[in-house]
């Protein structure tokens, strides 16, 4: 008797690594961390130190 094996097509790649880490975004104001995408508006302290 021989027993039979079914193979399965395999992906080349190996394991599905993670995406690399995207470059951390830049800090618009440096008093309350806001950048153009985290949704933290600006306390207003950046206009009071900026000699206006």
């Amino acid at each position: 008797m021989t027993e039979s094996t079914t193979h399965k097509p395999t992906d080349d790649g190996g394991p599905i690594a993670d995406p690399p880490p995207s470059p951390p975004e830049k800090i618009l104001c440096p008093h309350c961390q806001r950048t153009a995408t985290n949704g933290i508006k600006c306390q207003g302290i950046c206009v009071a130190d900026s000699d206006y």
